[in-house]
């Protein structure tokens, strides 16, 4: 008796055909969990995954860079009057920077620095507890689900794509969208605390990500 024959899984290469499988999966998970899905969000949220997990392969393969030459202190103008405000009172203004044509739609597109001390920490350690264990195109082929339970740290990473999908789309009406009925800067505000409260959550695991 001839054993039946097994079709090859062939991997997928084609960066828009891997984005439609993925928004595909995305869905599908979504109609299983019993939400009817928002395609635009979903397909947010496939590219920016899919672009973080290029941006991990990337890393992997990066050369360290030499260290950057320190810049030549600059001499200090005595004839500035902030300058020397601060400098005879020990303090230090901050101003606020001058709005920009094309406001910043997501903190995740904002230099971390603007954003806390802690945000470089809070983002590494993200990209450590989604890191995959194993080949991330071979688990891929298990959909999403397959992705997220073969993470580094799989509580947290499940609890951040969650969070992050109705951060991608803060108006869905879910009654587990903790940004819903928020406005624009208290939407990001509260992002970037819960992400900080998965990274504390992981330190049991993966041990302290800010250490002062």
């Amino acid at each position: 008796m001839t054993a039946p024959k097994v079709a090859k899984l062939v991997p997928i290469t084609d960066p828009l055909k891997l984005r439609d499988r993925t928004v595909h999966d995305y869905a599908t998970t979504a109609r299983r969990n019993g939400v009817v899905p928002d395609m635009p969000a979903i397909k947010r949220m496939a590219e920016a995954d899919l672009g973080m997990v290029d941006r991990h392969e990337s890393e992997k393969r990066r050369v360290p860079a030499p260290a950057p030459k320190k810049k030549a202190e600059q001499p200090r103008r005595d004839d500035d009057p902030i300058a020397t405000h601060e400098r005879e009172n020990n303090v230090k203004i901050y101003t606020r920077d001058a709005p920009t044509a094309d406001p910043i739609r997501s903190v995740l597109d904002m230099p971390a620095h603007r954003v806390n001390d802690r945000w470089s920490h809070a983002m590494a350690r993200i990209m450590r507890i989604l890191e995959p264990q194993g080949d991330i195109k071979q688990l891929a082929k298990g959909g999403y689900g397959n992705v997220v339970n073969n993470a580094l740290a799989p509580v947290q990473a499940r609890a951040f794509m969650n969070m992050f999908g109705f951060y991608l789309s803060p108006s869905h009406r879910s009654k587990w969208n903790p940004f819903k009925g928020l406005q624009q800067t208290d939407i990001h505000r509260k992002f970037v605390r819960m992400v900080e409260n998965i990274c504390d959550q992981s330190t049991g695991q993966l041990g302290p990500w800010y250490i002062k």
